[in-house]
This record gives C-alpha cells, structure tokens and sequence, in this order.
C-alpha cells in the first residue's frame, strides 16, 4: 500500500539551535512585532499550561532573572494572581527586585523578595512558611553559559528539594541549550515550556531527564516559524506521543 511522503514527517517538529532561535526573534521583531508583545504571549502559554496542569488557586512561586525569561516567568505569575493564586516572586538579586518592584506589585497577592537578601537561610525558612504548590523557573534562558553562579546554585538547590510541581520557561536553569550540558544542581522540572520550537537539550542526554514534558507554542508565528531559512536541519523532534496542543493565539488578538 502507498504511504504519502507527508506522512512520514507529521509527526516531526524542528529542533532549533540557540543562534537560529536569536535570528527568528529579530525577524519576528523587525516586522513590527515588540518585545513586550511576545512577552505578553509567552506568559499566556505559561499561565494557561500551569492551570491546566494544576489547577487554581494554588501556591506559586517564581523565581525571576534579569533577562526575558524572568519578565516572562513574572508577568504570568502577576496573570495567575489576577485568577485567585497567592504568588511570591523572587528575584536573583536586589538590584532585579529595585528594577522591577513598581511593575510587578500590582496585586495584594503578590509579594516580591530578593535571594540576594534573604540568603541560603532565610529562602530556605521562606520555602518552609510558604509551602509552594507550583514553581515556575525563569532565572536563566537558553542564554544561560555554564556554570552557575553559587548563589544560583543554591537557590536551584533548595527549589530541588520541595514537592512542589515544577515548571521551566524555556529550558530549565543550569542546562546549556544547545550542547546539553547539565550543571549537578541544574533545576529538575516537571514540565517545561518553550516558545518556536524544541532545543537540542529538550531532547538529548542528560539534559532531558531534567525537562519532564515539553511543551512548545509557536506563540502564534506558525508561519514565520515554518518560512524561517535554516543553514542547515539536523535535528527533528519525534511528536506521535504528544496529545494535547499548546496554546496559541493570532498575532492580531488582544491581551487577556
């Protein structure tokens, strides 16, 4: 029997290396489209996925960096906030938080700390009094150089030891996204969340025992996305076991 040719490739994704995925962004960007924009949809995806993931009016922890990541990580926990979760947003550092805190006290839920300042011993009495039922990790991209930082590492470190379900933006912190490294105290998610389309760590030793399921979301740029030029494919993601489709939205859509 004939098997058309597409057949054989509908369940393949494309897995991008990190220059390909900074070559998309400033196409996407240069069209018009801003960086806040992408934010805002970036964020929907992670709000959405962690609600049908875990439910409302839960617990929620995010832990924010300097870099994108972290604004995407802050401003859906800012969304589940809005939606009855209690969220405590922590910052790497002071300076992040002093950058950041008039943008994102919004809600009475919310509460913004810094690790700078509590230290090993007062985010480890935080977790105890807190109890989070989820953690989002934005602290590092696909950016990220190893190794981490020591207070990173302390920081993962104890995030690693709670029971909370853990959710990574992107890739989760302490992996280099395209060789695959894994720092011993990189973060260990239960589900990662990652925007265009799969890295080589999502799906390559020993990173991958890190990112517990992946899911990607074109954020709505499925066209620019398949029109993109590669210098070359060398990697595809198998997909036949994936259910559930990511959320997306048209470019045109308003925020919600």
């Amino acid at each position: 029997m004939m098997v058309k040719s597409d057949r054989l490739i509908r369940n393949y994704s494309p897995v991008f290396f990190r220059d390909e995925i900074l070559r998309l962004e400033k196409i996407i960007l240069k069209s018009g489209i801003s960086i806040e924009f992408l934010i805002d949809r970036a964020s929907d995806f992670i709000a959405n996925s962690i609600l049908r993931k875990a439910g409302s009016r839960l617990r929620t922890l995010v832990l924010s960096g300097s870099g994108n990541n972290g604004k995407d990580a802050a401003l859906a926990g800012i969304k589940l906030s809005v939606l009855g979760h209690t969220v405590a947003i922590v910052f790497l550092d002071n300076k992040s938080l002093e950058r950041n805190k008039d943008i994102f006290k919004v809600s009475k839920r919310i509460s913004l700390l810094s690790y700078e300042e509590l230290g090993k011993e007062g985010f480890s009495d935080f977790l105890k009094k807190f109890r989070p039922d989820v953690v989002i990790d934005g602290i590092f991209g696909i950016g990220f150089r190893p190794p981490l930082s020591s207070e990173s590492s302390e920081l993962i470190s104890e995030i690693n030891k709670i029971s909370s379900f853990k959710v990574a933006v992107d890739i989760p912190s302490g992996i280099d996204a395209d060789s695959s490294f894994t720092d011993e105290n990189a973060y260990k998610a239960d589900l990662t969340l990652t925007f265009f389309a799969y890295k080589p760590a999502h799906i390559l030793p020993p990173a991958k025992s890190k990112c517990g399921k992946v899911l990607v979301s074109d954020l709505g740029f499925k066209k620019e996305i398949d029109s993109f030029k590669r210098e070359i494919q060398v990697l595809k993601a198998d997909l036949s076991k994936i259910s559930e489709n990511p959320y997306r939205r048209k470019p045109d859509d308003h925020k919600k």
